[in-house]
């Protein structure tokens, strides 16, 4: 009806196919630290303006590194401090110690997103369910894109910023993105364009999955 799919509803005689898709490593300023960022990574950059929140794992160890080639700072997982081109971790504590630390959001310029969140200031929250196996440990969360991320969202009573479209283009109020399909190459290259020029890419890499 609404033309779109989703992926718990897939054939069974499909199989699973191995795709790259283009992963970004990209950094949200941490609210009353100068040039400190946590440094958070996605394969679905369609999802970025949705950010709501960060996730972390209470129970796992996270560092604060020092880049020396630039003087800024990232938070992450301990074990993915190596992330960083020659960095040195200053500092290392459990996640529970990040619980409310307050950051910048991506692109809360945009109308839609100012709308949505009503003065709602990004905060890191805590989830178990965070793993290591891929990322920094630091999850980019948005309650409108995701089931998981929805219902904690909603336990929390978080906002939810909803981008899409009946046919998962992007509603107004999204700027440039407005009109267009969430997975169109366009859009996740207006996107890191957009985040390159605010200086909140750490890098861009091919992940196959």
């Amino acid at each position: 009806r609404c033309g779109t799919a989703i992926s718990q509803h897939e054939i069974l005689t499909e199989e699973y196919k191995e795709i790259t898709h283009k992963a970004i490593y990209f950094k949200l300023p941490v609210v009353g630290e100068n040039d400190t960022y946590f440094l958070a990574w996605t394969t679905t950059p369609w999802t970025l303006p949705s950010n709501v929140f960060l996730s972390v794992n209470p129970h796992f160890t996270y560092a604060r590194v020092a880049d020396p080639k630039t003087g800024e700072f990232y938070i992450l997982l301990k074990d993915k401090a190596n992330l960083i081109e020659n960095g040195q971790i200053v500092e290392t504590f459990e996640g529970k110690a990040l619980e409310n630390k307050q950051y910048t959001g991506l692109f809360d310029e945009l109308e839609a997103v100012r709308e949505a969140l009503r003065g709602y200031t990004h905060k890191v929250v805590l989830w178990k369910d965070v793993t290591a196996d891929e990322g920094t440990g630091v999850v980019h969360s948005a309650p409108g894109c995701g089931q998981e991320d929805f219902k904690l969202g909603k336990l929390l009573y978080l906002p939810v910023i909803n981008p899409t479209d009946d046919e998962s283009k992007f509603k107004q109020g999204f700027g440039e993105l407005s009109g267009k399909g969430v997975y169109a190459n366009e859009v996740r290259d207006l996107i890191f364009a957009d985040l390159e020029n605010k200086g909140l890419v750490y890098k861009i890499e091919d992940y196959t999955h």
